[in-house]
């Protein structure tokens, strides 16, 4: 049964974050911090716009390729918004956007850059995904600040969570060891949370850490608990879809699982489903305790 909570844990005002580490038997520049102080809950889900829930191709068919960042089509074409965005510049033929998203449980913001369209659009205006930007023939684009190829940037991002539009959500704050709960957007439980035995983020089975990350939670079992560890679980147990596509990407790059089974823990993790827990990025992830 897929439950609606998702589990951000964080450790900062820009970071999310989980709750109970691995074991038992059974979340481009960061986003700028508010100019005041602001309790670290409300400024992660604060934003000014709609955040970007994944990015497209701003030139899809009939504009092909012509070099980095740049395309170009026969006859005048679309291009379109590549994330919910708003336009911070607008000039003939330039267009800058600014995009606010997560990536796991960090959130960034990015600006994105056209040059050579005609377009009607003006500053401070809001587009979302896929909306039209204007038309043209030949097209560059860029990541402002930064050389990373805008095809690579886009094809890399095709779904990114919002947890800001989820109707439960548990927010959890590694170093404040507090939990919140929020209900269409309105605070209903604040409790104190514990973590596992290690310090840091969870890297691979059996180091005795927790995960920083966005989750869902994919099993709810309520107390008494039989065996050994019962007491320990106290009176409800919520399992979480550990590892998610982060996870994934680095146990690939650190050779701790292969290309396919990253491919089937992203596919699963946005179904909202289980994933594989028998890794060597470990499993059996989830929140305990008596609240």
């Amino acid at each position: 049964m897929r439950h609606a909570l998702l589990c951000c844990l964080m450790t900062g005002c820009v970071e999310l974050a989980e709750v109970h580490a691995e074991g038992g038997s059974s979340p481009l520049a960061a986003a700028p911090p508010a100019a005041a102080p602001l309790d670290p809950f409300v400024a992660l889900l604060s934003a000014p716009w709609a955040l970007a829930d994944g990015f497209v191709s701003p030139a899809p068919a009939p504009w092909r390729p012509c070099g980095l960042g740049c395309f170009e089509a026969k006859a005048e074409a679309v291009a379109v918004a590549p994330a919910n965005g708003r336009v911070m510049l607008a000039e003939p033929g330039l267009v800058e956007l600014e995009h606010h998203f997560f990536e796991n449980h960090v959130r960034k913001s990015a600006r994105t850059r056209f040059e050579g369209l005609q377009h009607g659009l003006t500053v401070g205006q809001d587009l979302k995904k896929g909306e039209a930007l204007g038309k043209g023939s030949r097209l560059t684009v860029t990541i402002v600040g930064s050389e990373e190829d805008p095809a690579l940037f886009f094809a890399a991002r095709p779904q990114l969570p919002d947890p800001s539009v989820e109707p439960i959500l548990a927010l959890i704050h590694h170093d404040e060891q507090e939990l919140r709960v929020l209900r269409d957007g309105v605070e209903v439980l604040r409790v104190e949370v514990g973590f596992g035995q290690a310090t840091g983020a969870k890297v691979r089975r059996g180091d005795n850490r927790t995960p920083k990350g966005v989750y869902r939670v994919v099993q709810h079992s309520k107390g008494p608990f039989d065996g050994p560890f019962g007491a320990y679980y106290g009176g409800h147990w919520m399992r979480l879809n550990y590892p998610n596509p982060w996870d994934a990407a680095r146990g690939v790059d650190a050779g701790l699982i292969t290309v396919a089974q990253q491919r089937e823990i992203t596919q699963r993790y946005w179904a909202g489903l289980a994933t594989n827990e028998r890794t060597s990025l470990g499993g059996g992830i989830g929140m305990h305790g008596w609240a």
